[in-house]
């Protein structure tokens, strides 16, 4: 990899094992995050005005040459970056690995409004975040990931599902390990419990009624139909 630029990106999604995926990576020792899981350099790159050259640093310097193997980030965010920045990471890392990991939808929107309940401290009310923007958006898989395919080519993208983490954490992470070029076999010696232990600090629970649910499996019965035609790919989620 030439200095500068990242080996691999997780790009999401949120509420779907992301941090799970870097501390079972981390346990790598051909894989280096330089700075950590997030960085938010490209979500947050129009607000703070953030030079590219300070995202170039972060992988590049004695330390990065000395270490080796592979290097990256996952920020979940990035699932939903913009048309201009996909552009501009395709420019420094057109060789780039890509990692997604999706859940069902409806259950990644329950997820990701109960963070938002646990964070606030207060009940539902009024504002209810089941069905802001901020909540559903996150779960428009085939939206946003057509965008990002629009720019790299799929065989650069690696897609996991939440429900093969369940079922097999090891193959998983075998399977990763292949499409970021180091060796699957390392995740042969470690013990399956301490692979497939939960990394989330608390639970995502929050109780809603059958009629909530249905009005989110609505909302993305159509994305759905789109993204497994995008992936050639039946995912199996009950809607």
């Amino acid at each position: 990899m030439p200095l500068g630029q990242p080996d691999f990106v997780g790009i999401g999604a949120q509420k779907a094992a992301t941090t799970w995926l870097f501390k079972r990576l981390s346990m790598h020792p051909e894989i280096y995050f330089p700075r950590g899981k997030e960085i938010h350099f490209w979500d947050r790159r129009d607000k703070l005005n953030i030079p590219i050259n300070s995202y170039k640093r972060t992988f590049d310097g004695v330390q990065i040459e000395h270490i080796g193997g592979k290097t990256g980030e996952i920020t979940p965010a990035y699932l939903l970056l913009s048309d201009k920045r996909i552009t501009e990471l395709r420019k420094l890392a057109p060789d780039l690995r890509l990692m997604v990991i999706l859940r069902n939808p409806v259950d990644r929107a329950i997820s990701a409004a109960a963070q938002v309940l646990r964070n606030r401290g207060s009940g539902l009310g009024r504002a209810n975040p089941l069905f802001s923007k901020n909540t559903t958006s996150g779960g428009l898989y085939g939206q946003h990931l057509g965008r990002w395919l629009s720019h790299f080519p799929r065989n650069q993208l690696h897609v996991i599902s939440h429900e093969e983490i369940r079922q097999d954490a090891r193959a998983v992470l075998q399977k990763t390990s292949e499409h970021l070029g180091v060796d699957p076999e390392v995740y042969n010696l470690i013990d399956r419990t301490l692979l497939e232990s939960r990394t989330s600090p608390t639970p995502n629970r929050l109780e809603i009624s059958p009629e909530q649910r249905a009005r989110l499996a609505e909302t993305y019965r159509a994305d759905v139909e789109h993204l497994q035609n995008l992936l050639q790919r039946d995912f199996g989620w009950n809607l």
